[in-house]
């Protein structure tokens, strides 16, 4: 498996559109909210969602606190950790995000394993659930 993290750019906005708007298939943890955000900073609606990671853990166990990603990528695959760069640069009470202050190659590292853990996320629940991806 292999995950590509890049950072955006103006110049690949209409590049990006195509590909939401595209037939590929897409996941996410938290679908309904990477669906607003498109909607409202590219103006488009995600076409073809294949799956949403949070919502298949809430399926498969219903307890308050386990559906975030980072606490499923520990439970199922011992990864933990690797947001422990990005925690002082997130907003909070009162606080703006500035992601932006982190050097890029830290940020593009963590969204990469983050992509990287949704998906292996993503095939594992779907085994679970009986379905096999069909891609």
């Amino acid at each position: 498996m292999v995950t590509v993290a890049f950072p955006y750019s103006k110049d690949i906005r209409q590049a990006w559109v195509q590909f939401l708007q595209s037939p590929i298939p897409k996941i996410a943890h938290n679908l309904k909210m990477e669906d607003r955000w498109s909607r409202v900073h590219f103006g488009t609606a995600v076409n073809n969602w294949a799956g949403d990671t949070m919502l298949n853990a809430h399926i498969l166990d219903c307890t308050k606190g386990v559906t975030g990603l980072k606490f499923q990528a520990f439970v199922h695959f011992g990864e933990s950790g690797y947001d422990d760069i990005t925690k002082p640069y997130l907003s909070g009470k009162g606080k703006i995000n500035r992601l932006h202050e982190l050097p890029i190659e830290k940020l593009l590292l963590y969204c990469g394993i983050d992509s990287l853990m949704t998906w292996r996320l993503f095939v594992k629940q779907m085994r679970t659930l009986g379905q096999e991806t069909y891609w």
